[in-house]
């Protein structure tokens, strides 16, 4: 059972090291380029790291089965966000990329002789 948690604990500070490493890419590419792509990405990664801030008490702090059970529960609205934005992100990602793909062979065949 000891392990399981150090495994658990690992995970979470892992999974939010990882969602603020991307917030902070994210975040720099929308003052680089302003695509809408790049903020949806960045509002999922903050409510990526909301979710697992809200769920870390059940593994690092001594907290009630109910405490557990009610921060599991509000967890699911950024857990959700971070679903739903975070896909929707990645598909306006890829339409942006498309455009830009598309609009990049049209002037490469401009200016073929």
């Amino acid at each position: 059972m000891q392990s399981y948690y150090f495994i658990a604990r690992f995970m979470i500070i892992a999974m939010f090291a990882t969602q603020l490493i991307l917030l902070s890419l994210q975040v720099s590419a929308l003052r680089r380029h302003g695509d809408r792509c790049f903020k949806l990405l960045s509002i999922a990664s903050a409510a990526g790291a909301v979710y697992t801030t809200l769920c870390a008490p059940a593994y690092f702090l001594e907290v009630t089965l109910p405490t557990t059970v009610f921060l599991t529960t509000v967890a699911m609205i950024p857990g959700a966000a971070t679903l739903i934005i975070g896909v929707w992100g990645t598909a306006s990602l890829f339409r942006s990329y498309d455009q830009l793909a598309k609009r990049a062979n049209n002037s490469v065949a401009r200016s073929d002789p």
